[in-house]
């Protein structure tokens, strides 16, 4: 039996001011309604802490999502103190959609993801197409406005929307998986402004993609059910490169996912040099440990690609302690 700690449920029945000026926060009062939350009585995970948020009655989660506290990534300070701290992905979610600006919408995951890798992304240029034949002009290829949502290049620090792309962003509401998945189209070509490549073309491309749909559920608001239920069930491009970067991230890492993920994250923002560094050590390891050689850094052909990421992902089922349990996007919940 696993020992818990409880919690309080508490009601909100007020609100009180804290600080002057520019740093004035609105915070609630509280009082105990009798009504306990479970806590796990070891180190919390973030997966605990949405589970505690959950618990919460649905006035306390709207109340506290829509006042800004301050933002830690002590889960266990958290949980002392939900309405005094905010958790990214959990409480606090920055980014507001305006409904009826394309512009806007787009620049303010920019300016989300400007904040969240620390790269400056203020001369970002944005076209957002009207007709299909433009679009593909400027792609430079027929046909690809019915699966492409958007392409970036990195060399004019553009990224360019497709119509149906251009026409969900302008609306500014996610109400349904094809209007998340604009706004995750949104953050992984801006991902490839942030640094690009990383890696050969299929490490990139699953890299972007993994980072791209999981920033946009921490940091996007939406509706709460269809937040979780894409976070439960989630739908993104690129499922086999995405498996494929995951795996090879806890391989490196020997199956720890927070490491892993921390991982990927230096390995986006790092520098040319810090990168080829940190895939040449990635390298030498999977090879000494596991006696594989898979492709990170150079391009290869896609049967060659598929090779790799079976040989890959059969290794980590042999090794991985966790195989059976683990979940395929556990990147979604460290």
């Amino acid at each position: 039996m696993k020992w818990v700690r409880l919690m309080v449920r508490r009601k909100v029945i007020g609100f009180y001011t804290e600080g002057r000026g520019r740093t004035r926060k609105i915070r609630p009062i509280t009082q105990s309604v009798g009504w306990k939350v479970k806590i796990p009585h070891r180190k919390l995970t973030l997966e605990d802490v949405r589970g505690i948020h959950e618990a919460r009655s649905k006035r306390a989660k709207s109340i506290d999502e829509a006042l800004e506290a301050r933002i830690t990534n002590n889960y266990e300070k958290w949980a002392k103190a939900p309405n005094k701290w905010d958790i990214r992905g959990v409480d606090f979610f920055p980014s507001p959609t305006l409904p009826g600006d394309f512009e806007t919408n787009v620049k303010v995951l920019a300016y989300a993801s400007e904040q969240y890798y620390n790269k400056d992304l203020s001369n970002i240029k944005i076209y957002g197409y009207k007709s299909d034949k433009a679009f593909e002009e400027s792609y430079g290829k027929k046909g690809i406005s019915s699966y492409v949502y958007a392409f970036a290049k990195p060399e004019e620090n553009a990224v360019h929307f497709s119509p149906t792309a251009t026409r969900i962003i302008e609306e500014g509401k996610v109400t349904d998986i094809h209007s998340f998945r604009a706004m995750v189209a949104v953050s992984h070509e801006i991902g490839h402004l942030i640094s690009h490549p990383v890696g050969n073309k299929y490490f990139d491309e699953g890299l972007n993609e993994m980072l791209a749909v999981r920033f946009t559920l921490n940091n996007l608001q939406m509706d709460r059910k269809l937040r979780e239920k894409i976070r439960n069930n989630p739908h993104y491009c690129y499922r086999d490169e995405v498996k494929y970067v995951g795996d090879i991230a806890l391989l490196v890492n020997n199956f720890d996912e927070e490491k892993a993920m921390n991982w990927l994250l230096k390995l986006k923002t790092a520098s040319y040099l810090e990168r080829h560094e940190m895939f040449a050590e990635a390298h030498n390891y999977l090879k000494s440990k596991y006696g594989i050689s898979p492709p990170l850094r150079y391009d290869v052909s896609e049967s060659e690609f598929d090779e790799a990421r079976y040989q890959v992902s059969e290794v980590l089922l042999k090794n991985d302690p966790k195989a059976n349990k683990r979940k395929r996007e556990w990147w979604l919940h460290v």
